[in-house]
């Protein structure tokens, strides 16, 4: 029983932190569309672009990937295509999703490893930075890393609650 709190405490964080950052990528998607919007009147309108527009928009789309990417995991909008699954049993149906969700795990587990070993590298080194507007890279890995993990975490969880409710139950850890 208190395994299953504090699992529930652990989601419930993560949830938290998964709300957090989808509003934060909803606002970067507003900032990118200003900053774009802008770069277009400047260019076509005053004969004067936006400096490093590309760039900005870039890095932006970094931080909107990640931090959404673990949004579309905890609604469960990543697309499926369950024209044998749907056939099999709901035991068979939440075996098999258990063991893509662990396979799934594990792969983002590594990349957020990577991700965090690179981030720590090239900030220590310094060794990248953007070619207009001389922005480091390094931040960005750690947004990269921030949004795998917790999209670790939220795979996890699914781990143990691998089918969605069915119409009409209550539903666990989502």
């Amino acid at each position: 029983m208190k395994l299953r709190k504090l699992a529930d405490i652990i989601v419930g964080g993560n949830d938290t932190i998964i709300k957090a950052l989808s509003w934060l990528a909803c606002g970067l998607v507003f900032i990118m569309a200003l900053v774009v919007f802008g770069n277009v009147v400047g260019r076509y309108f005053l004969n004067k672009p936006l400096l490093g527009t590309v760039e900005l928009a870039e890095l932006m789309m970094v931080v909107i990937a990640f931090f959404s990417i673990p949004y579309t995991e905890k609604v469960r909008g990543h697309v499926r295509v369950d024209v044998v699954i749907s056939r099999l049993s709901r035991r068979t149906q939440a075996i098999l999703a258990s063991i893509a969700f662990f396979i799934s795990a594990g792969t983002f587990a590594f990349i957020t490893y990577k991700a965090i070993v690179n981030a720590i590298y090239y900030a220590q080194h310094l060794l990248e930075a953007t070619s207009v507007l001389s922005i480091p890279v390094a931040p960005f890995m750690s947004v990269m890393a921030l949004g795998c993990l917790v999209l670790t975490l939220k795979l996890l969880a699914h781990l143990f609650r691998p089918l969605p409710p069915e119409e009409g139950q209550e539903g666990g850890l989502q």
